[in-house]
């Protein structure tokens, strides 16, 4: 009796079941089920299911680490390892009696949109050609649908439209999810004609599943006047939350432009203007590493007192592409334990950095940013911006004027979380006026403290020219809109040596006040780039602070200037 009272009052023994899972050993038609398995296992008992090695197609070559953040997030699981047959068939199946047919081979474009009929029906997305083992623990279970005939004579298009009228209701508003199930455009002078040569990537199918999240991909979905459009924005405008911007989760790729994908960030892929992207193709179990709750607030590092010499050159460091779920968990988990090696082995030679860091990773990673958070304490010198733009990828110059309210609201607290009053901002070349007189002007009249906004332009090449000649631009006397500097390390325009990214600093004149945005997406190690510039390169009149300073130092330039006029 003892025994059994313990056993009650003991919290219960964590375990976890690994698949591994990756597109050389696992056939891909095996991939939808597995994944969809496990979002639907952890979404009736959470963190029990974990894919090890899935890499995505869109970085066939990359590593997920997901054994990496397994070791250190939950080194106390008990972990059990099955092929993904084996859990198919004896975790997945005793689960849930009812599955749906269809043909891979045929019918790959319908599989995001066939994630979305699953989950309405509770039911298994089983492939016609599967593992001979599986269709034969097939007996016995229920085949809901036969889409092989159902759908074989119908387009994506159809399709589309038929599961979200029938079924919309079953699902979370205020989020959606976009996987391209593998189409390449043409670009150049068709870039809207596409094929579908490509393979789909599946990761973040059991992030959707497990947060009953709306599924769906049409190729011109975004792109006015056409068929998928008009489905498009329906799909919107139900999932659309009061006055609040609709979430996009995965990767819209479609229509490239100008080496660029022209509707990533989401917002002019409506008419409404009222949504942005949460970039997170490529990541598998996102669910997995929230395993100690959302984030509220972090405690920052106490942010040095800088007083404003014009004798100096003020340069804060910002490490970009935060905002990609894939670059979280794996670019920046290299680059923070890169940055912490080197400032715990010379501390003397360590200087204040930024990280842009995306709000949702504060509600679904969040294991994964008290990580970051954990090295930061340990430099004492890192601290957390917003990404572009703020809570979402979008350009919130283009949002309605209500949804603009809500936004700043929403990137207030999310700012809060953080601790930072600082965020990359992206908007399109031909939006800076219009954003400065409605969404800057909003800010300014709301923020009780001053706020700073790192501009860069879309498409990037372009200079933005609202400056005026001056490296910032005030807007009211509390928000400080910043040129944009970027580094890059690629054969384009921005992309610099190391040595030459210090002469450009280095000649500044004294007095400028200047973030520096690095991107990852390109061959740039920023953390061994910026330590051997400092370290280097710079001369004694290049401080290096932190992106909160550069706000106050404006501030402060800006109001001692004022008293001289006086």
């Amino acid at each position: 009796m003892l025994l059994l009272l313990l056993s009650l009052l003991l919290p219960p023994t964590l375990s976890l079941t690994c698949i591994p899972l990756n597109t050389t050993t696992t056939p891909l038609s095996l991939h939808l089920l597995t994944q969809f398995c496990v979002g639907h296992l952890n979404s009736l008992t959470p963190n029990s299911f974990y894919t090890l090695g899935s890499n995505g197609v869109q970085f066939p070559t990359s590593e997920t680490n997901d054994q990496f953040w397994l070791d250190v997030l939950h080194p106390e699981y008990p972990v059990t390892l099955k092929s993904p047959v084996d859990f198919i068939i004896n975790d997945c199946f005793p689960s849930i009696n009812n599955f749906i047919e269809y043909d891979f081979d045929t019918q790959r474009e319908f599989e995001p949109i066939l994630v979305t009929l699953c989950v309405s029906l509770n039911a298994l997305p089983v492939s016609v050609n599967s593992d001979v083992k599986i269709m034969e623990a097939l007996e016995g279970m229920r085949m809901v649908k036969n889409v092989t005939y159902e759908w074989e004579n119908k387009s994506n298009l159809e399709i589309v439209e038929e599961v979200f009228e029938e079924y919309k209701e079953g699902f979370v508003k205020g989020e959606v999810v976009k996987i391209d199930p593998g189409y390449r455009w043409d670009g150049g002078k068709t870039p809207l004609i596409y094929h579908l040569t490509k393979d789909m990537d599946y990761s973040i199918v059991d992030f959707a599943v497990q947060n009953r999240l709306f599924t769906f991909f049409l190729a011109n979905g975004c792109v006015p006047l056409t068929a998928d459009h008009r489905v498009e924005e329906k799909i919107f405008r139900h999932f659309k939350k009061g006055s609040s911007t609709t979430a996009v989760y995965g990767y819209d790729d479609s229509v490239p432009l100008f080496g660029g994908d022209t509707y990533e960030a989401e917002t002019n892929c409506v008419r409404e203007h009222d949504i942005g992207q949460v970039a997170s193709t490529a990541v598998n179990n996102v669910n997995f590493y929230n395993t100690s709750g959302q984030i509220e607030n972090l405690e920052p590092n106490p942010i040095p007192v800088v007083e404003y010499d014009p004798e100096k050159t003020y340069v804060a460091f910002i490490v970009g592409d935060g905002d990609n779920f894939w670059h979280l968990k794996n670019n920046h988990m290299k680059l923070f334990n890169e940055r912490q090696t080197l400032c715990l082995d010379d501390p003397e030679s360590c200087f204040p950095m930024s990280w842009s860091i995306a709000p949702a990773a504060a509600k679904y990673m969040s294991d994964i940013i008290r990580y970051y958070d954990g090295i930061a304490k340990n430099t004492t010198k890192d601290y957390f911006v917003l990404p572009p733009s703020g809570s979402l990828y979008s350009y919130p110059g283009l949002f309605p004027s209500d949804v603009q309210d809500d936004y700043i609201n929403t990137m207030d607290k999310d700012m809060k979380v953080y601790n930072t009053r600082v965020s990359v901002h992206w908007e399109w070349f031909y939006n800076w006026r219009h954003a400065i007189s409605t969404y800057f002007t909003k800010w300014s009249e709301f923020a009780t403290s001053p706020r700073g906004f790192v501009l860069a332009n879309v498409p990037y090449l372009l200079p933005v020219w609202i400056f005026r000649g001056k490296e910032y631009r005030m807007v009211g006397d509390n928000v400080v809109l910043f040129k944009p500097n970027e580094w890059r390390y690629s054969s384009q325009k921005q992309s610099h040596t190391t040595e030459e990214m210090a002469d450009i600093l280095n000649g500044f004149e004294k007095g400028y006040i200047t973030p520096v945005y690095m991107t990852i997406d390109g061959s740039l190690e920023p953390i061994q780039a910026t330590h051997d510039l400092v370290t280097k390169y710079l001369d004694d009149h290049v401080e290096i602070v932190t992106a909160e300073s550069l706000v106050d130092l404006v501030i402060e330039k800006e109001a001692t200037a004022q008293a001289v006029k006086k």
